[in-house]
């Protein structure tokens, strides 16, 4: 079993004291996942967050392909990135925000992982219980989506100067 302090080390709970680690762990459940299972879907309807404890995860986004020969229309999914367990990562958060949960992203195993599992539900009402947890947590998760949409928006600048440079050619 994990220790309550162990979850000191991820970003979503910088700043909680151990009264409020602890109130977090006791709404935890906690999951072995083997390899190669989707544990979220883009698209659809969530209501728990995942915090990888052990193992990987890949996160990707499925794309629609046009096959130039056949014009036949497809989707792969494309992987965008894989989080390792000494990343401390969370996966599914934005569950924790608004209620259209809708998933905007699939994440899968690449390994067999240890999940430590929060409900949105049971997390909401913590929040509402213990205030100062509900504070810190939403500050955290803010902090950490602030960070991706920056790094998405770079991502867009080098794409659209990319593709503008293929087309002037």
């Amino acid at each position: 079993m994990v220790k309550i302090q162990h979850f000191r080390n991820y970003p979503i709970f910088k700043n909680l004291n151990d009264t409020e680690l602890e109130e977090i762990y006791s709404i935890m459940s906690f999951k072995t996942i083997e390899t190669g299972i989707q544990i979220i879907k883009d698209g659809d309807k969530g209501d728990r967050t995942f915090i990888l404890l052990k193992g990987e995860v890949e996160i990707s986004k499925p794309l629609t392909l046009i096959h130039s020969d056949s014009g036949e229309v497809g989707q792969v999914d494309k992987a965008l990135i894989r989080l390792k367990e000494e990343y401390f990562p969370c996966v599914g958060e934005m569950v924790l925000f608004g209620d259209e949960s809708i998933r905007s992203a699939s994440v899968t195993t690449t390994k067999k992982s240890e999940f430590a599992i929060i409900k949105k539900d049971d997390f909401l009402t913590l929040a509402e219980k213990n205030n100062s947890i509900g504070y810190k947590v939403m500050k955290n998760l803010a902090g950490i989506i602030g960070d991706r949409l920056k790094k998405a928006n770079q991502d867009i600048l080098k794409l659209t100067t990319a593709f503008s440079l293929a087309l002037e050619r």
